[in-house]
């Protein structure tokens, strides 16, 4: 492992990389182990390139990670929905590694991910349709970069808190 003082780097020629975390609904859900088991299983030359990091992220990064939906109705859902308890997060690097991520993980609707898919598997009856009439972020379990853009936005971005959680660990 690089370790973060490297970061970001770029990857390695052919591959790309993306920020991958577990949102609090799946930690809080006892399935880490699963979905980086099935990470594992299903897409074994993703790799994590750096640390798995432990975060519990603050509203701040929380809102400039998602700064594109600002404004939109389940903006401040999604916020609540990450800020409330802790994330697992890492960064995953491989060839065509965001589609494949993405299309592993399922559609950002859970009721129309596809069985196989992080979401489909696990989704038990959540849909953006029931998410949107209890006003609250829609339990889709995992986030990944959407595109070559926003990852590399993303990880700049996650770099200072997982840093931040990396070198309190070292003081205590």
């Amino acid at each position: 492992m690089s370790g973060l003082k490297d970061w970001p780097k770029e990857p390695e020629a052919n591959n790309e990389q993306s920020l991958f975390f577990i949102k609090p609904d799946a930690v809080e859900d006892g399935l880490v182990g699963m979905i980086f088991g099935r990470l594992a299983r299903d897409l074994p030359d993703i790799e994590i390139v750096d640390e798995m990091t432990f975060v519990n992220p603050d509203r701040e990064l929380i809102e400039e990670h998602y700064a594109e939906h600002k404004g939109k109705f389940f903006c401040d859902w999604l916020v609540d929905s990450i800020v409330r308890g802790p994330i697992i997060v890492c960064i995953v690097e491989g060839d065509n590694a965001i589609a494949r991520l993405r299309e592993w993980a399922g559609v950002t609707d859970p009721s129309k991910a596809a069985i196989g898919t992080i979401r489909g598997d696990f989704a038990n009856g959540e849909s953006v349709e029931l998410s949107t009439k209890q006003k609250r972020g829609t339990r889709t379990r995992v986030h990944s970069s959407e595109n070559a853009a926003a990852a590399k936005r993303e990880i700049r971005l996650w770099m200072a808190a997982m840093k931040a959680v990396r070198n309190f660990r070292l003081k205590n």
